[in-house]
């Protein structure tokens, strides 16, 4: 356990864990944030607590501690009121990462967190370990996210109305195509699982499709051809790359957003995105992707109706300062342009990460100077904070 000087530190400066998957951009957050590149991709980097990848302190009499130790050894003093309520109290109930997408996201689904408390005390009764390849599971939490582009990004996510569904096979003249148009006027559900099954086409039959597709990107205004084109070209006979067709398009400009509910099928394509969620890792995986892949544990936990985009969400405005609620009690967002001294947001614990300028976070008589890339953790019992310098941040918060 902590004593009491050392959590008297309070206000603590971190590091972030990156994840070097194959689809990250081996620049895009080195330039962000001024850091050298190694060659190798970032595809993201992890502001948080989650125990497969969390943040270091840096500094002080915790350097090198990881911040779910951190938690862990004095939850009241760093969560507060939730660390009395609940079987995962003395956890961080979120997760903030910064993506640097340079090729195509795996075709996937996060679970319920009902589904995800079965899924994974499922896989720990039947001892399968948390680092197998094919546990699904990670964790017994869902896994909402909400994005914010830093970048012009670039997603698909939640399914189109039937009659565009329709509007894009039509002129595709394939027998795979006619097979989808057959069966998704049945129902959105039985066309997915049809593809995904392999029951509607093979490997060959989504080849053939991707080549018409090919063919339509060069004239046709709609972008959904391009997009399955490009995905045949990363996977070739994938059946995400004729799922594709079915899901919503989402091109965000920087600042714009994007909820991703459970339930809501969903791909990545390229951008840099801040990206909030609850504290997990569960990801269900159908297609595009080297992963593992459990088509029907995907299909058990889709959701049809399940909307991405930013209806669902509360934003409020007051001038530079932007506070982003979304529909679950996990997290918040604020997306704060500074210049001078101001008031955080927010309560409950709170991590601050600045995207550009410089900044110096005030909280319980501490300060700390952050460039690029820095990020502060501060605890509940620190109380009010502040910032004060020139700059862009993001704060999580409650």
């Amino acid at each position: 356990n902590l004593d009491a000087n050392e959590r008297s530190t309070g206000l603590l400066v971190i590091r972030p864990a990156a994840r070097d998957y194959a689809w990250g951009s081996p620049s895009a957050i080195p330039g962000l944030f001024g850091w050298r590149p190694t060659g190798h991709p970032v595809a993201e980097v992890w502001y948080g607590a989650h125990p497969l990848a969390p943040a270091t302190v840096a500094g002080g009499d915790l350097d090198g501690w990881t911040l779910d130790r951190v938690i862990g050894a004095d939850p009241v003093w760093n969560i507060g009121p939730l660390a009395a309520a609940g079987e995962d109290a003395d956890r961080l109930p979120y997760l903030l990462k910064v993506l640097g997408v340079a090729g195509p996201l795996s075709l996937q689904v996060h679970p319920s967190k009902s589904q995800a408390e079965t899924g994974f005390a499922r896989e720990d009764a039947a001892h399968v370990s948390l680092a197998a390849p094919s546990r699904n599971y990670k964790d017994a939490n869902h896994k909402p996210e909400l994005a914010m582009a830093i970048s012009p990004f670039e997603a698909l996510a939640g399914f189109r109305p039937l009659a565009d569904i329709l509007g894009l096979l039509e002129p595709l003249d394939c027998e795979l195509a006619r097979a989808i148009a057959h069966a998704v006027t049945g129902g959105i559900g039985r066309a997915l699982a049809g593809l995904l099954t392999g029951e509607l086409g093979d490997e060959a039959a989504v080849e053939a499709l991707a080549d018409h597709c090919r063919r339509l990107a060069r004239t046709s205004a709609d972008a959904a051809y391009g997009v399955a084109a490009r995905l045949a070209d990363h996977y070739p006979g994938d059946p995400g790359v004729a799922v594709s067709l079915l899901l919503a398009h989402h091109r965000l400009a920087p600042g714009e957003l994007l909820f991703v509910p459970p339930g809501c099928v969903h791909s990545y394509l390229g951008g840099m995105i801040v990206e909030v969620m609850a504290s997990s890792d569960n990801v269900l995986r159908a297609g595009l992707t080297r992963k593992h892949i459990d088509v029907g544990e995907l299909l058990a936990c889709v959701d049809p109706a399940a909307e991405a985009g930013a209806g669902p969400l509360n934003i409020a405005v007051d001038g530079g300062c932007r506070t982003i609620r979304p529909p679950v009690p996990d997290f918040c967002l604020t997306d704060l342009a500074f210049d001078g001294r101001v008031p955080l947001p927010g309560a409950g614990p709170r991590i601050v990460l600045v995207l550009s300028g410089r900044a110096a976070v005030h909280a319980d008589g501490e300060d700390a100077g952050l460039g690029p890339g820095g990020a502060v953790f501060i605890p509940d019992g620190d109380g009010a904070a502040s910032v004060s310098g020139a700059g862009h941040a993001v704060i999580v918060h409650l």
